[in-house]
């Protein structure tokens, strides 16, 4: 082959890579991972089992999404009888509380069972506040923990699950349908 058809297959390889390179369709959007823990919460105790229920998602940072069923407390009744008496609760499934107005007060571990995480989420959806709240001790005063931010909504689940999912200070939180408990 002589030097300048060389020079010239040279060039035409380099031209084609880099059109091929500049190709104006979009790319096709990544495929984000989902994760479905339960589409049902379990029995956990009389004052829970009658709440309206929601499939509730949790975004992480880099885009893994968790769906989990939650039983949800947002009347104003619910919200001031708490989950007093709840059993276990079990992995991958939660209780929301969601409040009217932006809230900074503390919460109580009065009603508490077990350790549960109290995820503190803004008004936007936002994850704002993680914290792993253990129940009283008997005999011992309960003092209402404090956050520290300004929150709408509190999703309770199993102490430590949410780390193990990488939901932290962050994260979104998509609340589906609240709709009523299926007819047992």
């Amino acid at each position: 082959m002589r030097r300048s058809t060389l020079a010239r297959a040279l060039a035409l390889a380099v031209a084609a890579i880099a059109v091929a390179g500049c190709d104006p369709r979009p790319f096709p959007a990544p495929a984000i991972e989902s994760f479905v823990h339960t589409r049902e919460v379990p029995p956990l105790g009389a004052t829970v089992d009658q709440l309206d229920e929601a499939t509730t998602t949790l975004v992480t940072d880099d885009g893994l999404h968790h769906v989990m069923a939650v039983k949800v407390m947002h009347r104003p009744a619910e919200l001031r009888r708490g989950f007093a008496g709840i059993g276990r609760m079990p992995r991958g499934t939660g209780i929301v509380a969601i409040y009217a107005d932006d809230r900074t007060e503390g919460v109580s571990p009065a009603d508490l069972g077990e350790a549960l995480d109290h995820t503190f989420i803004d008004a936007d959806g936002q994850v704002v506040a993680v914290l792993r709240i253990a129940p009283c001790q008997a005999g011992a005063p309960c003092v209402a923990v404090d956050p520290e931010v300004t929150y709408r909504t509190i999703l309770y689940t199993p102490s430590g699950w949410l780390l193990d999912q990488g939901i932290e200070r962050g994260a979104r939180v998509e609340l589906g349908p609240i709709e009523p408990p299926s007819e047992q």
